[in-house]
C-alpha cells in the first residue's frame, strides 16, 4: 500500500510539473502563424531537451497531449505541428513499439490514445490490426483506420463480410456509439467525405447500430438522406420511429414538421412527446398553438406535462399561453404547471 502511495504521488507530481512547463508552449507552437515547423524550431520554442523518457512518464505525456489536442483540431497547421511535437518526444516511437510488442489490452488503450491526439501511425502497422483474433483490438483498429485513410476509410462499413463486429461478434456499445460520433465530427471538420448513410441504413442487421446511423444522418447527412429517415415514420418498429422523430429535432428538419404533426395524434404516448419535443427544436415559437391543443387533448399527463414544457420554453407568446392556461386549470392540473415552472424538475425526463 506504501509503495502504491509513492507510485500514484510520484506520478501525480510528473505529470503537474512537466504540464506546467510545456502545455502552454505546445499550445503556442500548435497555434504558430508558421506552417508546419521543424523539430528543431519547436524544440527551441519549448526550450526542450531530448531525454529518454521512462514508460510511466510517456503515459503522461500521453495525457498532456491530449490536453493539447482538445484546444487544436485536425487542419494544419495544428495538426502537423503536434504530430512533431509527438515524434520530438519519443511518444510516436513508445507507441508503435506497444502496438508491435504489447499486450491486446495495452494495445486497444494505444490506439484509443492515438485517435485522442491525431496521431498518424504507417499503414503497415495498422493493416494486421484490422483483422486481428482479439474482438476489442480489431474493433479499435477498424475505428482508427477509419479516421486516418483517404483512400477507403468505411471499407468496414460497407464490406458485409468485413463488418465493424457490430452485428454479430461484438457488442456495439455506448463507447463504439461515442467513438464513431467523435471520428465522424473531426472527419467533417476536416472537410472529407462522410459515408452515406442511405445504404447503411438499407442493409445493417444491427438494430441498435440502425438508431445509432439514423442519428448519425441528423447531424451530418445531407438533405437527401434526411429525408429518407423521414421514411421510417410509420415503421411497424416503434423504436425506429422514435428515433426518426428525435432526428428531425436534432436537425430542425422545418420541412418534417406538418407531417410529424399529422402523424402525432396516430402515436403512442411516448412517441407523443417525442414528437413534441421536435418541434420545440425545429421551431418551438411556430407551434406554441399546437402545445396548446396537445395539452388540451385527453391523454397522459407525462404528456400533456410535456406539452405544457415545450409552451413554456416556447418565447414569450409561449409563456404568456402558459400563463392563461395555468390561471384556468382545473385544481388537480394545477401541479403539471408547477412542475413545469420548478427549475429543478423542468425536466422531461423526469
Amino acid at each position: 500500500m506504501i509503495a502504491d502511495v509513492y507510485y500514484i504521488e510520484r506520478t501525480k507530481r510528473f505529470y503537474v510539473k512537466t504540464r506546467k512547463e510545456y502545455f502552454e508552449k505546445m499550445k503556442d507552437v500548435c497555434y504558430a502563424s508558421v506552417d508546419n515547423l521543424s523539430e528543431e524550431e519547436i524544440a527551441r520554442r519549448l526550450d526542450y531537451k531530448p531525454k529518454r523518457w521512462r514508460a510511466w512518464q510517456m503515459r503522461m505525456w500521453a495525457r498532456i497531449c491530449v490536453d493539447v489536442c482538445q484546444f487544436t483540431n485536425t487542419a494544419d497547421p495544428n495538426l502537423k505541428n503536434i504530430q512533431t511535437i509527438m515524434r520530438m518526444i519519443g511518444f510516436t516511437d513508445f507507441v508503435e513499439k506497444g502496438l508491435m510488442f504489447g499486450s491486446h489490452k495495452r494495445k486497444v488503450r494505444l490506439l484509443q490514445a492515438v485517435r485522442l491526439t491525431n496521431m498518424r501511425l504507417s499503414d503497415s502497422l495498422v493493416t494486421h490490426l484490422v483483422n486481428d483474433k482479439d474482438p476489442a483490438l480489431r474493433k479499435a483498429a477498424r475505428v482508427y483506420y477509419m479516421l486516418a485513410s483517404k483512400d477507403d476509410p468505411y471499407i468496414f462499413f460497407e464490406d458485409e463480410s468485413l463488418t465493424i463486429d457490430a452485428t454479430r461478434e461484438a457488442n456495439f456499445s455506448l463507447w463504439d456509439k461515442i467513438e464513431i460520433h467523435e471520428i465522424f465530427s473531426k472527419i467533417h471538420d476536416s472537410e472529407r467525405a462522410l459515408p452515406r448513410f442511405v445504404p447503411l441504413l438499407q442493409t445493417s442487421e444491427n438494430r441498435d447500430m440502425m438508431m445509432f446511423f439514423m442519428h448519425e444522418t441528423a447531424y451530418w447527412g445531407t438533405e437527401r438522406e434526411l429525408r429518407h429517415v423521414m421514411t421510417f415514420f410509420e415503421s411497424s418498429d416503434l423504436m425506429y420511429r422514435q428515433t426518426a422523430f428525435e432526428c428531425m429535432g436534432i436537425r430542425r428538419y422545418a420541412e418534417a414538421e406538418e407531417t410529424i404533426k399529422d402523424l402525432f395524434y396516430k402515436q403512442t404516448e411516448s412517441l407523443r412527446r417525442t414528437i413534441l419535443n421536435a418541434l420545440l427544436e425545429i421551431n418551438g415559437e411556430h407551434n406554441v398553438d399546437f402545445f396548446v391543443k396537445a395539452y388540451q387533448l385527453k391523454s397522459s399527463d407525462y404528456t400533456r406535462r410535456t406539452a405544457l414544457r415545450c409552451l413554456w420554453l416556447s418565447g414569450p407568446n409561449g409563456r404568456e399561453l402558459f400563463e392563461s392556461l395555468k390561471s384556468t386549470c382545473k385544481q388537480r392540473d394545477l401541479i403539471l404547471f408547477e412542475h413545469v415552472e420548478n427549475p429543478i424538475i423542468n425536466d422531461d425526463n423526469l
